[in-house]
């Protein structure tokens, strides 16, 4: 079978998609990813992987868009795929359309990485959103979900031409022979190079803009500045400079540490004593979540699509409203000062990953439910 996946960028393929593709591959299919050509997709062709380049930018823009449509048009009509696997919104919507203008329409499998009529917006933009999705839907023979929302609302909307095609996946997966909790939980000597001695690290790892929860971070860690802890920041994005102002208006250099984008973060889960991502972004389920609870962390989540997937409130971490920075501060002091609890939840975590998000079970359930899928 000829699979093509269809992405934005390399670099979503380099985070999430190369142990699903190998598989593929493994199994004898003939597989190509298309992506974008702005951007270095060397890394791709090293792992074996067969390019086709596309132009596709960021952003809404209609010639854009066209401008995609059209160069996936004739992709499709040259490379004569069996299935297309287009991954998120806009990859999604371009895909599809650009599949319906050819003679020979090759089988739709659409995987929504969390699709973008999210709760927590305007209810005007969801209902544009969720009418989006329910016409590309037309054009789609089965989907790929991640959470219990998203796949809620596509079987009760009939989100595609037959509901009985939506299938729910449990995301991406974790490594977990990689993300593990470390053999030695003493992680001083690991934070005393970062200038933290002596304190309990909170740990938010993130892509910086407001929906991720940065800020309501950073206003728990000025509620508990004289608790004495320490709030370590992994991630870099349009808000770096916020955060910074937010940081020196609020006295926190010596209470709140962002390190930017870090190539170890592993290591950064096994020494934290507690993560937490305050997020209401329009994910479908948060990586890094399943990532520190795969190290054995407690983890504080909001209630929201996704993270409710993950954390089990009250057993794995704990679920909070989203926006609520007050809530937050109790929830980190309460598991700061509660080593039993805090332990015992992060074990149960491991645990829940170890059953259900690992890996080896995101990859084995989406190559089976592809193959069924063709076999229909």
């Amino acid at each position: 079978m000829r699979i093509l996946h269809i992405v934005r960028t390399p670099s979503s393929v380099r985070a999430f998609l190369i142990p699903f593709i190998k598989a593929q591959m493994a199994e004898g299919h003939k597989v190509s990813v298309a992506c974008n050509a702005d951007e270095d997709y060397g890394q791709l062709e090293e792992n074996g992987i067969r390019v086709c380049p596309y132009p596709f930018k960021r952003g809404m823009h209609v010639s854009n868009l066209w401008q995609a449509i059209k160069e996936l048009r004739r992709m499709f009509q040259r490379e004569n795929m069996d299935l297309i696997i287009p991954h998120m919104p806009l990859a999604g919507g371009v895909s599809r359309i650009a599949a319906y203008l050819i003679p020979r329409k090759p089988r739709i499998l659409y995987v929504s990485h969390g699709l973008p009529c999210a709760p927590g917006q305007n209810k005007f933009r969801w209902l544009f959103w969720l009418i989006t999705e329910w016409m590309l839907g037309r054009l789609t023979d089965a989907m790929f979900v991640m959470n219990q929302y998203d796949y809620n609302l596509a079987c009760k909307s009939r989100m595609i031409r037959n509901p009985a095609h939506i299938y729910r996946i449990p995301g991406v997966g974790v490594d977990i022979d990689r993300f593990k909790p470390a053999p030695d939980t003493n992680g001083d000597s690991f934070w005393q190079s970062f200038g933290i001695t002596d304190r309990r690290v909170v740990l938010f790892v993130g892509r910086l803009v407001r929906e991720k929860g940065i800020f309501e971070f950073l206003e728990a860690a000025r509620r508990l500045r004289e608790r004495n802890y320490a709030f370590v920041v992994i991630g870099v994005g349009p808000n770096e400079g916020m955060v910074a102002d937010y940081i020196r208006d609020h006295h926190l250099e010596d209470t709140v540490y962002t390190l930017g984008r870090r190539n170890d973060v592993v290591e950064f889960f096994q020494r934290c004593d507690l993560f937490t991502l305050p997020t209401y972004y329009f994910e479908g389920m948060p990586v890094v979540v399943l990532e520190a609870m795969a190290c054995g962390k407690a983890v504080i989540a909001t209630r929201h699509r996704g993270c409710e997937d993950e954390v089990i409130d009250g057993i794995t971490g704990y679920l909070i409203s989203i926006k609520d920075p007050v809530q937050l501060a109790e929830k980190m002091d309460y598991l700061l000062n509660n080593d039993k609890v805090r332990l015992d939840m992060g074990r149960n975590a491991r645990q829940r990953v170890e059953q259900y998000f690992s890996l080896d079970r995101a990859v084995k359930t989406f190559c089976d439910l592809t193959n069924t899928i063709m076999d229909q």
